[in-house]
């Protein structure tokens, strides 16, 4: 809810800010209230209420770390993994995506059905500078 106050208070503001600015120029009847309007909502709504939500989250964060006070540390372990069974259905993540097959670096070399042999580290050799 604090978060919902200050975006709408600040673009409200700033909104009103720029209307003022076009109306020093375009000579609007009420540039004086687009100008007391935008501070009010700036200063008096905006920044109070966001130092206060900086405030809260401030004291949350140092409750956590003295929660933390004092316990011993645990030796971090790496699970590992069981080999999945064929047929299996693994689960998703960064090394396993879904969309996009894994080659484990080899390349395809051949331009015809007979060379197809996969290689590693090779580069076709009409690349290659002489």
């Amino acid at each position: 809810m604090r978060t919902a106050i200050i975006f709408i208070s600040g673009i409200t503001g700033g909104i009103l800010l720029i209307f003022r600015a076009i109306g020093i120029v375009a000579e609007f009847s009420i540039n004086n209230f687009l100008l007391y309007a935008s501070l009010a909502l700036l200063l008096l709504i905006c920044i109070p209420t966001y130092l206060y939500d900086k405030h809260l989250r401030n004291e949350e964060i140092k409750k956590i770390i003295a929660s933390y006070k004092g316990k011993k540390k645990e030796p971090l372990q790496i699970k590992k993994e069981t080999p999945t069974i064929q047929g299996e259905v693994e689960e998703w993540g960064i090394n396993n995506p879904p969309f996009r097959d894994h080659h484990s670096g080899l390349t395809w070399g051949g331009g015809n059905i007979h060379a197809a042999n996969a290689s590693r580290g090779t580069r076709r050799t009409f690349l290659k500078r002489r």
